[in-house]
């Protein structure tokens, strides 16, 4: 079994959390001598550094690396943006400047070497609100931890023939997520590969931690003990609940019947999906944006969220683009045939004055006559991948032109019939619909959350279909 050692590198997070009499350094020659400072941890992300002064100290001194020094042994690199100066003049003038740091590192540690590396990264937990966890969505191992604490929930990826392993640690009533590597890297290098992984498993459980990373730098591929670490205050965490499966009908499903109806019928996130989701968006940039945005989209209001959905759904119809368009002319030899004869004829009409302001609009409409219109394009990936599409479905694929055109209050067009979804209901179609086609791109075979089912107390009328599909 797995054994993991986590305790050291918890404690060092704990205590980096709590208030450091510092004293900064003049790295640079600016006359500070040792000015005395306080770091603490911000309560959102990020950490803080107060000074007391008789030195005027500017942006420009301190926003490269500065050292800092605290119990006579540790000494710290830190990148920081001013926040604010306040000058208080009594016996002696002291200004107060007050700094926040966005990354620091020990002054040992180089970014060019090769270690064995870990990323950590405390959860913020909230009231009321359950743990994270892979259960129910993803395959994980047992592992034990600490003083032989055996749990389940270890996940392994597999990138760039690259082995990692990712859990989940719950320790003084707060979790911690591991990221760790079985090779050597760069920890640029590394911090690439961690945040695919992160965006892979965030977009399966809906949430994708992020605000403090701490990295650990190892000699060993057991991580038993770190030889320097670095801190790096990253972007917000962003959580949401419409992640596309979950093995447990019970946990969204109130009706018991209901839900014994699919209970042990919906498979898990094996790892080789896992892997091929996770090397995909490690090796397109165009996925790995896609899924921030659809995350970003699924943290908005439903008047943002669905303008938001039918962007990601256009650019992954886009990328999929040479897979799955059917055009309407099968054959591309005969579809150049038939529109060079089709301009032939238009030819016929160039100096006709019926023809005159329109002969241009109609030769680039013939050039374009074998490229499918955007509503069969957007259809093509759902025929490609064998994804049944109902009437509804379609319908809510046809209103996203709505949001995409600056419609966000879905007002009815002039000479068509009123909108027959609100945007809470395309919303959650779109969202079901984008979660079809991504598990089809990994190999998933098992049924989704149908979320327009589970979310219906939000459409305001009965949806009468299956909690998955």
């Amino acid at each position: 079994m797995i054994h993991k050692l986590v305790d050291n590198e918890i404690e060092l997070i704990k205590s980096l959390s709590n208030l450091k009499n510092v004293e900064i350094e003049d790295n640079n020659k600016i006359g500070l001598a040792y000015t005395h400072g306080v770091l603490s941890k911000h309560s959102i992300r990020g950490f803080i550094l107060d000074i007391e002064s008789n030195y005027h100290i500017s942006l420009d001194d301190f926003s490269t690396n500065r050292l800092v020094s605290y119990n006579d042994t540790i000494r710290l690199n830190l990148l920081a943006h001013h926040i604010s100066r306040d000058v208080t003049i009594s016996e002696n003038v002291i200004i107060k400047n007050k700094f926040s740091i966005i990354n620091f590192h020990e002054e040992k540690f180089s970014n060019s070497a090769n270690y064995y590396c870990r990323n950590v990264i405390p959860i913020k937990r909230y009231p009321n609100q359950s743990a994270l966890g892979f259960n129910n969505i993803i395959d994980g191992t047992k592992y034990k931890y600490g003083n032989g604490i055996i749990t389940n929930g270890l996940l392994k990826v597999e990138i760039s023939n690259m082995i990692f392993e990712i859990f989940i640690i719950d320790k003084y009533e707060e979790q911690f997520l591991f990221i760790d590597c079985l090779h050597h890297l760069t920890p640029d290098l590394f911090g690439e590969f961690a945040w695919s992984i992160l965006i892979g498993i965030g977009y399966l459980i809906g949430t994708i931690p992020q605000d403090d990373v701490y990295s650990f730098y190892y000699e060993n591929e057991h991580l038993e003990s770190y030889i320097t670490y670095q801190y790096k205050e990253a972007r917000p965490t962003l959580k949401t609940i419409y992640h596309p499966i979950n093995a447990n009908p019970h946990s969204w499903i109130n009706d018991f019947d209901e839900a014994q109806r699919f209970w042990q019928t919906i498979p898990t996130i094996s790892f080789t999906q896992l892997s091929i989701l996770c090397q995909l968006i490690h090796d397109e940039e165009d996925i790995k944006v896609v899924l921030l945005l659809m995350m970003e989209s699924l943290t908005r209001t439903h008047l943002l969220m669905p303008a938001g959905l039918s962007i990601v759904l256009e650019s992954l119809t886009e990328f999929l683009s040479d897979k799955a368009t059917v055009k309407p002319i099968s054959n591309e030899i005969v579809a150049v045939e038939f529109r060079n004869e089709l301009i032939l004829i238009l030819e016929k009409y160039k100096d006709n004055n019926d023809f005159k302001k329109g002969y241009d609009v109609i030769k680039s409409k013939i050039n374009q006559i074998n490229t499918p219109t955007n509503s069969e394009k957007l259809k093509a990936p759902f025929s490609h991948f064998g994804i049944n599409l109902t009437k509804i479905d379609e319908d809510a694929i046809k209103y996203r032109n709505a949001f995409l055109h600056g419609n966000v209050l879905l007002k009815k067009p002039k000479g068509e019939k009123q909108y027959q979804m609100d945007s809470s209901e395309i919303s959650l179609r779109l969202v079901t619909l984008i979660n079809c086609i991504v598990m089809k791109m990994i190999g998933y075979n098992g049924a989704v959350l149908n979320h327009v089912k589970i979310q219906s107390q939000y459409t305001a009328k009965e949806i009468a279909e299956d909690y998955y599909r």
